[in-house]
C-alpha cells in the first residue's frame, strides 16, 4: 500500500503534551520494544500513548511531514525526546569518526555498487518513460536516494 504510513506522537496523558514524533507504518505506532532508554524511562514514569496525527502518507510525504513537524514543535520549545536522542548520538557518531581518522582507520563509506552496465541499458528507458523510477530502482537494488544520485552522476551534474 503505497500511502500507509502516517505521521504519530507519543503524549504525556496528564497534560497532552508531545514528547516524541514519528512516521510509521502498521502498528508502528504502539510499539514499545525497540524504543531508546530515555523514551522507556519516561514510559516507566508517566501514563502516556500514541496518537496518529496525520494519515494516507507515501514514505517521502511521510518523511518530509515528520521532518517538518518536528522542527515546527521544536520552534515552539517542544522537548522532543528524538530530537535529543538525535543530536546525542551524531555527536557521538562525529567524535568516533574523529578518532578513528586519527588512527589512520576511517575511510569514509564505501561507495554503494551500482551494476553500471544495467543503468546504462535501464536509464533510456526510464527517460522515456517506459518504466518508473520504482521499476528501476527495484531492477537495480537501490534504494531512491542512491538511484537519484546515480542519475545526476550520469547526467554529469554531480
Amino acid at each position: 500500500m503505497p500511502n500507509g504510513y502516517y505521521i504519530y506522537g507519543w503524549f504525556y496523558l496528564a497534560t497532552g503534551q508531545c514528547f516524541y514524533i514519528g512516521k510509521g507504518k502498521g502498528g508502528r505506532y504502539r510499539e514499545t520494544k525497540g524504543r531508546s532508554a530515555l523514551f522507556q524511562q519516561i514510559m516507566s514514569m508517566h501514563p502516556i500513548a500514541p496518537r496518529i496525527l496525520v494519515e494516507g502518507l507515501s514514505e517521502p510525504q511521510a518523511v518530509q511531514l515528520e521532518k517538518t513537524t518536528i522542527e515546527s514543535l521544536l520552534l515552539f520549545r517542544y522537548p522532543l525526546i528524538n530530537q535529543l536522542l538525535g543530536e546525542r548520538s551524531a555527536t557521538a557518531q562525529a567524535e568516533g569518526i574523529a578518532e578513528a581518522k586519527k588512527a589512520g582507520k576511517y575511510k569514509g563509506r564505501k561507495p554503494i555498487e551500482v551494476d553500471q552496465t544495467k543503468f546504462k541499458v535501464l536509464y533510456p528507458e526510464w527517460k522515456a518513460g517506459k518504466m518508473t523510477a520504482v521499476q528501476m530502482q527495484k531492477a537495480l537494488g537501490i534504494t531512491a536516494p542512491t538511484f537519484y544520485r546515480r542519475v545526476k552522476k550520469y547526467e554529469g551534474r554531480a
